[in-house]
């Protein structure tokens, strides 16, 4: 196996690798999102439906609700926009799909007085270059998605802080 060979069949693996990241990273987030939401959409619906209750059990369900609803939008934001990546099939794909513009490839090379093959191995570094670079994106876009997650859950986990500043004030200043 030559040396581009091999760099190819790693970069492309490499590739695969991160564009897998990133789907994982978006499905976790999108499945965070919709129980962030119905959570939030729950609470609200709980402070609606027990609205005579005392302000303190309502300050608790609006806390709590908008605890969430804020998380849930935040993650939105910080994971689950789309992030610049572009596909390591470039100037090889349209190649293939335009035998002309090889030919033109290959008289430009041998015009600057390379070979015919030396045209081909110039070819072939500029797609790995393009591998490479869009493993490059596809691995900082995952890490964005997984930063995000990784605060959201933390945050979501510490939803009991805000619930308890919130009775404390509730109980304690809305007439218990």
């Amino acid at each position: 196996m030559e040396l581009i060979e091999f760099a190819e069949k790693r970069g492309e693996d490499a590739a695969k690798f991160s564009l897998s990241t990133l789907d994982v990273a978006r499905v976790r987030a999108h499945n965070l999102l919709v129980l962030l939401l119905g959570g939030a959409g729950a609470m609200v619906g709980l402070v609606i439906a027990n609205s005579a209750m005392r302000p303190w059990v309502l300050l608790l369900g609006g806390v709590a609700a908008v605890w969430w609803f804020g998380l849930a939008a935040w993650l939105a934001v910080r994971g689950l926009r789309t992030s610049p990546a572009r596909t390591w099939a470039g100037i090889g794909a349209r190649i293939l799909r335009k035998g002309e513009e090889w030919q033109k490839f290959e008289a430009e090379s041998i015009a600057e007085g390379g070979q015919p093959k030396a045209a081909l191995l110039a070819l072939r570094e500029q797609e790995l270059s393009l591998m490479a670079d869009a493993a490059d994106e596809y691995r900082a876009a995952s890490t964005q998605c997984a930063a995000a997650l990784d605060s959201a859950y933390l945050l979501a986990a510490l939803t009991p802080v805000p619930m308890l500043l919130a009775w404390v004030v509730g109980y304690f200043f809305c007439g218990g």
